[in-house]
């Protein structure tokens, strides 16, 4: 499958303003902040535009040509897991040393996560089990794992027992768990541990990829008067988010067949490192923000250092990783 450009440069931009959103959470814990801190603060719903690229991509890389891409189950899971598994135990190690290294120097130590919870987080079952997770951004893996494993499994089943018509039966399930999701599951929190409520995102984006394909304006209209219809009756900006940028992107796409759109090598390089920016910088942001604050005290000189270095470790340390994890 040929890369969209566009997306990368979609998914760096959420990336970047998810730092700056837990580097608010940082330095300004308190209700009293601007207008654009205010902003940042609100950029956590961003990752619900991560699960909208993924199910795009899932429709164009398997629903798009039904057949065309052979399709071997063990492998593709094998190959999912391991696409993101590396980054994702290389971040609990950051986070475990971070705990460790501020629990030297600063003056308000942290609480050590138990071994039970460790070992949870290694199984990825932290949140079935109602445990914190270690760092931020390890629910992200488990959900994303968890939805490309649903769809790989679902979509083996169908090219199986009704392979002709695999494209329609695969969008009328997701159809289902989209609707499912934004008028139950949403509003469901004692069922937050199972994360169906993240259907409502990863399901549009697949949505969006038949709707693309097809170029079926009325059915992307349909989904957005469901979509104006949740949003007035609850509180879901992800949903509403996931949408706006998914019809931006159909725009592209529709006018762009070819997508002439092409990022400078520096960039293409970080955007096949979003992962791990969006994974690895929040162990650094851990350890910069008590030592700023012990060696520059509780300014803006402070605030605006650990933000700068965060950004230059996370680039360094992502690149060392990448590098790293091709020689394996």
């Amino acid at each position: 499958m040929k890369r969209f450009y566009i997306l990368d440069v979609i998914k760096l931009l959420c990336c970047f303003l998810i730092l700056l959103h837990h580097w608010a959470n940082y330095i300004y814990p308190t209700s009293n902040h601007s207008i654009f801190i205010a902003f940042l603060l609100s950029c956590r719903s961003l990752t619900g535009i991560f699960f909208s690229l993924s199910g795009f991509l899932f429709y164009q890389k398997w629903l798009t040509v039904i057949g065309k891409n052979q399709m071997h189950l063990t492998d593709e899971l094998k190959k999912s897991f391991l696409q993101v598994a590396p980054a994702y135990y290389f971040a609990i190690c950051l986070a475990l040393l971070a705990i460790g290294i501020i629990n030297l120097y600063s003056q308000e130590p942290i609480d050590l996560p138990t071994s039970k919870q460790i070992l949870l987080n290694l199984l990825m079952m932290q949140d079935m089990m109602q445990y914190s997770s270690i760092s931020a951004g390890l629910w992200y893996i488990i959900i994303h794992l968890q939805n490309i494993f649903f769809s790989l499994l679902l979509l083996r089943l169908c090219i199986h027992f009704n392979e002709k018509n695999t494209k329609k039966v695969m969008v009328s399930i997701f159809f289902l768990l989209w609707l499912s999701s934004i008028f139950y599951f949403n509003l469901q929190k004692n069922l937050d541990f199972l994360f169906l409520y993240f259907f409502s995102s990863y399901g549009l984006g697949l949505l969006a990829g038949y709707v693309l394909q097809k170029k079926c304006l009325i059915l992307w209209l349909g989904i957005g008067f469901l979509t104006i219809l949740t949003l007035s009756l609850h509180d879901i900006p992800r949903l509403g988010l996931s949408y706006l940028s998914l019809s931006g992107i159909l725009m592209y796409f529709s006018y762009n067949k070819k997508e002439p759109f092409q990022l400078p090598l520096f960039m293409q390089n970080w955007a096949t490192q979003v992962l791990y920016l969006f994974l690895f910088h929040y162990p650094l942001m851990m350890v910069l923000n008590p030592l700023m604050c012990s060696l520059l005290g509780n300014g803006v000189l402070s605030a605006y250092s650990v933000l700068f270095l965060t950004i230059a470790l996370v680039l360094f340390v992502s690149h060392c990783f990448d590098q790293l994890e091709k020689k394996f």
